[in-house]
């Protein structure tokens, strides 16, 4: 008497016995292969978008005005600047270098060059009494924008210290506006007083909320950035970036002066 054996279905295992066949349905196949293909997508998308990059106002040392510090203000209203390590300055320029000797600067090139400096009015840090351009006309006038942030901004600061104290009685007047910070608008104030103690500065800083609207009309786009204002009022020279050495940055002074030598 044969045994009547109902043949397995696609896709079932039947019992196993003597005698029995196990046949298992390709589409059983399907699940190791989903499983691999989604594995590989995303092995392979995380090859062609690494994390990104630390953030570039990342504040390293804990130090804020630690030399490393960087920022690219994000905000679309706020004039878009641009500084330099200090590390990275040497690279561009092989003959820049920190010596006793002034180093010739190309030629100044910018839309205020011969004419008249636009007036603005700023906070003084030391008083909080209102400053204006104005009040300076009949004295050679130097506009420093800078920032706490900006490390050629902060190597600068002990030349033109140097350079205040040599030319202050001279008729000579150093306007240091401060051009943003990167903290809540409360603590601005605060920041650059640190800063300003810590470095033991004596001339004027400005410091307002108006500051990107004067970087405007002077067409900043780099910190630091600096204008020479002669005593009739009219932007005689200007620099972006940071002077070379100081003997650099005194030479530019002494040609508004007719060349002569004015510092003791």
């Amino acid at each position: 008497m044969n045994e009547d054996v109902t043949p397995p279905v696609a896709g079932t295992a039947a019992e196993a016995a003597p005698g029995h066949v196990i046949e298992i349905g390709w589409q059983v196949l399907l699940v190791p292969l989903v499983a691999l293909a989604v594995v590989g997508g995303y092995w392979a998308g995380r090859q062609l978008n690494p994390a990104p990059p630390p953030a570039a106002d990342a504040i390293t040392g804990g130090d804020p005005f630690a030399l490393n510090a960087q920022v690219v203000p994000a905000d679309p209203n706020v004039p878009m600047v641009i500084t330099l390590e200090p590390s990275q300055l040497q690279q561009l320029d092989p003959n820049l270098g920190f010596g006793n000797d002034p180093i010739p600067l190309p030629p100044a090139n910018h839309p205020l060059m011969g004419q008249a400096a636009p007036d603005f009015k700023m906070k003084q840090l030391a008083d909080g009494a209102e400053v204006s351009l104005a009040d300076f006309h009949g004295k050679t006038v130097m506009i420093n924008f800078w920032a706490t942030w900006c490390p050629p901004c902060r190597l600068e600061m002990p030349w033109l210290e140097s350079l205040y104290g040599n030319y202050k009685d001279k008729d000579f007047v150093l306007l240091a506006v401060d051009a943003g910070e990167r903290v809540p608008p409360s603590m601005v104030e605060e920041r650059v007083k640190q800063f300003v103690d810590r470095m033991a500065l004596t001339f004027p800083v400005l410091i307002g909320d108006n500051t990107y609207d004067v970087q405007r009309i002077y067409s900043v786009y780099g910190l630091p950035s600096t204008f020479i204002v002669d005593p009739g009022g009219t932007v005689v020279d200007y620099h972006n970036g940071m002077y070379p050495n100081e003997a650099t940055l005194r030479a530019q002074v002494e040609k508004v002066f007719g060349g002569e030598s004015n510092a003791q």
